[in-house]
């Protein structure tokens, strides 16, 4: 009668669920939409001159496209800094892999 559908694990007064969930999907999906869309732009950012006009749109270009992808995927303002910090990550072993 009171049978579940889903596997639970109780968790202090909390239940986790493991399944299908949405949000998560989006997140994960975002956050490594933005550090696969910054890794060529490290690698080519790492190929260019310091402090250069090229050097500066390698590490610009990918920002739009950033905040587009965080706006058509409906994601909250609180998820920023995140992206911010794998963004930073992708350009960072952009960068390795060009100097390599």
């Amino acid at each position: 009668m009171f049978e579940r559908t889903r596997p639970a694990i109780p968790f202090g007064t909390r239940t986790f669920y493991f399944g299908y969930n949405p949000v998560m999907l989006s997140l994960i999906t975002i956050v490594l939409f933005v550090f696969l869309l910054n890794i060529p732009f490290g690698y080519f950012r790492s190929r260019s001159k310091k402090y250069s006009i090229k050097w500066f749109l390698f590490i610009h270009i990918p920002v739009p496209l950033v905040i587009i992808a965080r706006v058509v995927s409906h994601t909250d303002y609180k998820l920023i800094p995140v992206l911010v910090l794998f963004a930073v990550a992708g350009q960072v072993c952009g960068g390795r892999i060009g100097t390599a």
